[in-house]
């Protein structure tokens, strides 16, 4: 899973085929996630936005599940 660094409040993920369906279940567990796949150079990438400590906790549990359940490698810790 390639990921850019970022010094704003979002990460940029290429998820790849699965970014719809990525972006569906996520939006699901209620994490702010924006499908980027229309921007030019952007083809199957997500941006995931960046919250608080707390709300940043559950993205992880909500992505390391969503990477599971789609069968993508590249959890969070």
């Amino acid at each position: 899973m390639r990921r850019w660094a970022s010094r704003a409040n979002f990460v940029l993920v290429e998820i790849g085929e699965q970014h719809k369906e990525f972006t569906r279940l996520m939006s699901a567990a209620g994490v702010l996630v924006r499908d980027r796949s229309s921007d030019p150079g952007c083809d199957g990438c997500v941006r995931i936005t960046i919250g608080t400590r707390e709300q940043m906790r559950q993205a992880v549990v909500a992505l390391n599940e969503t990477l599971a359940a789609l069968k993508i490698k590249g959890g969070a810790q």
